[in-house]
């Protein structure tokens, strides 16, 4: 029994150390989250100096008005209804996926996988002509990318739906 109670309080004892060191301020905890915040200082540079809010927006606008080519006819072809749809859609996606909206969780996914000084380093490429020239036509290259990616699987979808309903079927 003793040996229960002395196995029982050392647990608690341990647990409760790990909870305190945990909050403990730690030194390479405080140089990750200036890293962190170094790195997202220069990732939302980087960004601005892109024009990346411009160039996300239009990837936003461009890509809504290549998917409406694949509405149903009754929306497709009623001009009024097709502005209406567009109107609807365009709303929508500014309100919660407009630059405003990520641009900050942006800034993390550069500042994950680039440092402040390869993140500078872009920035520069970014102010030359090439890179002005990227800044511009990157959206346009992923609006077709997806769009191209989409029309190789179009045709298929028939397959991929029997897959999936053969597998729904399946115990």
């Amino acid at each position: 029994m003793n040996k229960k109670i002395l196995t029982t309080l050392t647990a608690i004892l341990l647990l409760a150390g790990n909870i305190a060191f945990a909050d403990m301020p730690n030194d390479n905890k405080a140089k990750q989250e200036l890293k962190q915040q170094a790195g997202m200082q220069e990732a939302l540079k980087l960004l601005d100096s892109m024009n990346a809010g411009d160039a996300y927006n239009e990837t936003l606008m461009q890509t809504l008005d290549k998917q409406s080519s694949m509405l149903p006819p009754q929306i497709k072809n009623n001009k009024e209804k097709l502005e209406k749809y567009n109107k609807i859609m365009k709303e929508f996606m500014m309100k919660y996926m407009g630059w405003d909206k990520v641009k900050n969780d942006m800034a993390k996914v550069y500042a994950k996988y680039y440092t402040p000084q390869e993140l500078k380093e872009l920035a520069k490429f970014y102010a030359t002509p090439v890179g002005k020239k990227s800044v511009k036509v990157l959206p346009k290259i992923a609006t077709e990318s997806m769009m191209l990616s989409q029309s190789k699987m179009m045709p298929h979808m028939g397959e991929l739906q029997k897959s999936m309903a053969e597998l729904m079927k399946s115990k």
